[in-house]
């Protein structure tokens, strides 16, 4: 895919929170410039139409930062295992796009809050917290932001923020963008940690949540054969 290509589809895809519609040229070019980087709408359109077909690396920085996407999105190469990488992010953006305008992405924030502990603190996350922990690990968003989220205030997300929260959980990022089935999924693990407590197995069990099934089946039995042969304790 054309670096024209995919400048048009962040366009298509990425929603503006304002009116929930595609941005423009015109803002993005402010937005992005007012972010730091000049940039203007009649450079992204020179893009976008394929009459330019090069970005520098500070431009693309300005241009994903925005879009929230990584920057190997518009300077990946044409290997298969790049243009595999920009398939990814484009079926996530699509995904993401669907469910903003479904509003599913608050009501799944928020089970996250409820359910799953800081571990450093064995207490709920707060917005402050998590979003301090979400930025550490470099995604920025600020507790306003991520309360506005949680809350449905502000139903709008960019791809790196609910990647950062997905990350933060334990979780795949298709829990909070993906379909019921997954949620389903998802939920039914997050049930059984809880019941659980025990961190070690959360942990395991939540990095397991990404992989097919007869990966989870066999971490599922070592568990349960480890745990099996422990003596009782009481």
């Amino acid at each position: 895919m054309s670096l024209s290509a995919r400048l048009t589809f962040l366009f298509q895809q990425v929603l503006n929170p304002v009116d929930g519609k595609p941005f423009s040229t015109r803002e993005a070019a402010a937005a992005i410039t007012t972010a730091g980087e000049p940039i203007t709408a009649a450079y992204l359109s020179l893009i976008s139409s394929g009459s330019r077909t090069t970005v520098s690396l500070e431009k693309a920085l300005g241009i994903t930062q925005f879009f929230g996407v990584p920057v190997q999105y518009l300077r990946a190469g044409t290997d298969e295992a790049q243009l595999a990488y920009v398939a990814r992010l484009e079926t996530q953006l699509v995904l993401l796009a669907s469910a903003i305008r479904a509003g599913q992405i608050p009501e799944r924030l928020r089970h996250l809050f409820a359910t799953l502990e800081n571990l450093k603190t064995g207490q709920p996350y707060s917005p402050g917290e998590a979003a301090s922990a979400i930025a550490a690990a470099g995604t920025p968003i600020t507790e306003q932001a991520l309360a506005e989220l949680v809350s449905g205030e502000r139903p709008w997300a960019l791809l790196n923020e609910v990647t950062g929260i997905a990350r933060l959980f334990g979780v795949p990022v298709e829990y909070l963008i993906g379909d019921e089935e997954i949620r389903e999924r998802v939920e039914s693990q997050l049930a059984l940690l809880t019941a659980m407590k025990d961190q070690q197995i959360q942990q395991i069990a939540l990095r397991a949540a990404s992989l097919d099934d007869s990966a989870r089946r066999r971490i599922a039995q070592v568990i349960e054969r480890e745990h099996g042969e422990k003596p009782n304790k009481a």
